[in-house]
């Protein structure tokens, strides 16, 4: 990506002619693809509500993942995806079966644990082939995320204070939502409330100035500022890719 723009409309008018389109997982699905498609996303939120200023750059990068000059302010931008080893290879056992002419359409989904080990293909194709998902009580499904969200966030702060890392006047984090538990609830708010705990509560130093986490459908995104949040559309420039998924989440499997 390597954007320039001196206004708005021209800067969504670029925008619009990025490529956004993911491989499959079992196809060719790279760093590059995944991260241009979130950061894109990114970009159409804060332009539509008005949170970006001009003239405005954007490039690609290493460390952070994206530079980006507003007005001569840097900012730099790191993307991670929300999911694990185990939900990896579930998404990509779907993938195969509709492949294969397999698939159903409906899969269970289960309260995945940020940083449990790897189940074995077995144990997770044991998973998928159970009739219900197990149930969810009250709000676990809202602390399960937050607190996956948050070990993602400590995760990419660590990688922040690594030598090497481009450090820039401002630091922001972009998630992609890829959890599986999100597919319990629609509103974020009670979700982003138990974020907003878990980062007081957090023993280092918050070193992200901005958060964003982007849904899964990329309707919305969520923004964390000062201790507060609030969650923006995501206008939608681009044409619908990766038609009739299988619906265990909505991911761009």
């Amino acid at each position: 990506m390597n954007i320039q723009a001196y206004d708005k409309s021209v800067f969504q008018q670029i925008l619009s002619q990025v490529d956004v389109s993911v491989s499959k997982l079992t196809e060719s699905r790279n760093k590059d693809q995944r991260e241009r498609h979130n950061m894109s996303h990114l970009l159409s939120a804060l332009a539509h509500n008005d949170m970006l200023e001009y003239p405005l750059k954007v490039k690609s990068s290493e460390r952070p993942d994206f530079l980006m000059n507003m007005a001569g302010k840097s900012v730099g931008i790191e993307v991670r995806e929300a999911t694990n080893e185990n939900e990896t290879v579930k998404n990509i056992i779907i993938e195969t079966e509709w492949k294969n002419g397999t698939g159903k359409t409906c899969y269970p989904v289960s309260l995945a644990r940020s940083g449990e080990r790897f189940k074995g293909k077995k144990k997770l194709q044991e998973e998928l082939n159970i009739k219900h998902s197990p149930g969810i009580v009250g709000d676990s499904a809202e602390k399960n995320w937050s607190k996956a969200m948050m070990s993602f966030i400590d995760e990419k702060i660590n990688t922040l204070l690594k030598d090497g890392f481009q450090r820039c006047q401002e630091d922001w984090l972009l998630i992609y939502d890829n959890w599986p538990s999100t597919v319990y609830f629609n509103d974020y708010g009670p979700g982003m409330k138990y974020l907003l705990d878990e980062i007081k509560a957090y023993s280092g130093k918050m070193e992200f100035h901005q958060i964003f986490i982007l849904g899964s459908c990329c309707s919305k995104v969520c923004c964390l500022k000062d201790g507060e949040y609030e969650i923006l559309p995501v206008i939608n420039h681009w044409k619908t890719i990766n038609k009739g998924k299988p619906s265990r989440s909505e991911n761009i499997t």
